[in-house]
């Protein structure tokens, strides 16, 4: 783990700020995750939340991105209960989150990695049912192209739920080196009043500060 106050000089010392926490490398590289067969997985999932709220909390984020880090619920006779350990665990994150005046963010994900929330539709309806102050629905460009008939239709669908947005090309590059159209995406949450971060989460290639530069330069045409 980072050292705490290493980081937040380093966050100083940059002059950005952060807004989200992300979750995936400790499903990638730790194996925990939020919804598993195996209960102490899904414990460490839950301690492993917790604690990236804190450090959410210590660095002045939104909250904590909610995407593979979820898990999976469990096809056939156990799918019933293992919903539920899913929706226990979104409860409890929530819960912990409101209590620090953050927010875990469900972001619904493509088909291949999780069954639970896969369309903005889905990710809407679940945080309308849900109705908790600490749970908040968040969208991923990337992920909409593959799951979502109209990406600026899914985002006028869900335009009252829509709090913080992801944005990556089809391929997971960079905005623009691939074939998702930014100008209507851009115009979409526009048109809906979207005043929140626009997040650039891409694979860092063919270089770090390449990949930024040209995602900076294709979003500016459009803002």
């Amino acid at each position: 783990d980072p050292d705490a106050q290493g980081v937040e000089a380093e966050i100083a010392r940059s002059g950005f700020s952060v807004t989200m926490i992300g979750s995936a490398p400790s499903e990638l590289q730790d194996g925990v995750m939020m919804c598993h067969p195996d209960a102490e997985i899904r414990d460490a999932g839950a301690a492993r939340l917790r604690s990236l709220i804190d450090a959410g909390e210590k660095l002045g984020a939104l909250g904590v991105n909610i995407g593979r880090f979820r898990g999976t619920c469990i096809p056939g006779e156990m799918w019933e209960t293992s919903n539920g350990w899913m929706r226990d665990a979104m409860r409890a994150g929530a819960d912990y989150a409101a209590a620090r005046g953050m927010k875990i963010y469900i972001e619904p994900y493509n088909r291949y990695e999780t069954n639970f929330i896969n369309t903005v539709r889905q990710g809407m309806e679940y945080v309308k049912e849900e109705n908790h102050a600490g749970l908040a629905l968040m969208i991923d460009s990337c992920w909409m192209n593959s799951e979502d008939a109209s990406i600026p239709g899914a985002i006028f669908a869900a335009r009252d739920w829509i709090e913080y947005v992801h944005v990556a090309d089809s391929t997971r590059g960079y905005p623009g080196s691939a074939h998702i159209h930014f100008g209507d995406f851009i115009r979409a949450l526009r048109e809906i009043g979207y005043e929140g971060v626009l997040s650039v989460q891409i694979d860092q290639k063919p270089a770090f500060r390449v990949a930024a530069e040209r995602s900076i330069r294709l979003l500016r045409c459009y803002l």
